[in-house]
Formats: C-alpha cells, structure tokens, sequence
C-alpha cells in the first residue's frame, strides 16, 4: 500500500510560514519497502500557495523517481554485463 504522512509546523504566525514535511512510504512488497521524504519552509497564506506547496511535492517526487529509474537502469545494465563478461571468461 502507499501512503504519504505530512507533518506542518508552524514557524512563523505572522508570515504564514510553516514547515512542511511530506513523506511517501510504498509498502507494497514488505521485503522491499521504500520512503521518500522532502522537506521545506514556505509561505501557506493563500489556497494558491497551498496548491503550489502540493504541485511541488508531488513535482519533486517525480523528479526523483526519474533519477531513481535512470540510475536503475545504468546499474541493471551493468549487472547484466558484468555477469555475462565475467562468466564467458570462465
């Protein structure tokens, strides 16, 4: 199952400035369970910021898994090669 926690702290009533912790736990293979966490400081004065603090959560997310899938593949494809070079010369 994967479900996000997001803690708000605030830090400054008069600016509407919180600290916004969100985090993704995907435990859909309990032998491999994964977190993802970003943390930030900003503005949630209007439902404007509000959406925008949401679009960049989810945005960054993204951008991660991105990478996380780019470098699985360099890695995976490495593996691959290394076990096939190394066994032919056996």
């Amino acid at each position: 199952m994967i479900t996000w926690d997001v803690k708000i702290t605030v830090l400054n009533k008069a600016e509407r400035r919180a600290s916004i912790t969100a985090t993704r736990r995907d435990d859909t293979d309990l032998e491999d369970i994964k977190l993802w966490s970003i943390t930030l400081n900003t503005i949630i004065d209007t439902q404007a910021q509000k959406l925008s603090v949401m679009d960049f959560i989810w945005n960054s997310y993204q951008n991660n898994l991105a990478e996380q899938n780019a470098l699985d593949t360099i890695v995976g494809s490495l593996e691959e090669q290394a076990k096939s070079n190394l066994e032919g010369r056996e």
